[in-house]
């Protein structure tokens, strides 16, 4: 009966140990399915996150050519807002130079016909004073022996 009891221990071992073998399959099988589907998972993690990454990239590199454009756009609005005062300025110049040459040429014309009144009126006042000395000199008789370069 102890043989037959010890076979029937020995057998209800057997038995425990070959569940648990086949417990420790099954768990492994599991546990083995799970790692493959963690890693398929993490192939796609990965892709997604170089996808993410040359996404951000691209994104830093539109903003950086917008920033570009827009230091660039700034640079010419500002050279052109500059031309823009220079060429003003050159026009300003221009029209002052030539209000001063018409005020000037005004000015030259102007003295021109003062002179020329002025050389009339000499002229007028010397005919006056030669026709005041001729009629002196045959009426009175005075003059003879002096002349106004004396």
């Amino acid at each position: 009966a102890r043989a037959a009891r010890l076979a029937d221990a020995q057998a209800k071992v057997h038995a425990q140990l070959e569940a648990k073998r086949a417990a420790r399959a099954k768990e492994e099988a599991r546990l083995a399915a799970e790692m493959e589907q963690i890693r398929i998972k993490n192939q796609f993690l990965g892709a997604n996150k170089e996808a993410d990454e040359r996404k951000a990239k691209l994104s830093q590199r539109a903003g950086a050519q917008r920033e570009i454009i827009m230091r660039q756009s700034t640079v010419v609005d500002a050279a052109m807002a500059q031309a823009s005062i220079a060429e003003k300025e050159v026009a300003q110049r221009r029209a002052n130079v030539q209000k001063k040459r018409e005020e000037h040429e005004a000015f030259l014309r102007q003295y021109e016909a003062q002179v020329a009144e002025s050389e009339v009126v000499a002229a007028d006042e010397q005919t006056e004073l030669d026709a005041s000395r001729q009629m002196l000199k045959t009426r009175l008789g005075i003059g003879y022996g002096w002349s106004p370069e004396m």
